[in-house]
């Protein structure tokens, strides 16, 4: 099995300023799923084609 890692290097007041937030940090695939993805990608591809056919 594959392992991820990701790497970066900041300053010690950005990381610190991160790190006093992380307690509102909402833990990946937990987060309140207050919409429908699909039928808004959806709608939006909708919306971006018909003011592509009515600009030419």
């Amino acid at each position: 099995m594959g392992c991820e890692r990701a790497l970066f290097r900041a300053g010690a007041a950005p990381l610190v300023a991160f790190l006093d937030r992380t307690d509102r940090v909402v833990p990946f695939g937990q987060e309140p799923a207050a919409c429908d993805p699909v039928g808004d990608l959806d709608a939006e591809l909708h919306r971006i084609l018909a003011e592509d056919r009515y600009a030419g």
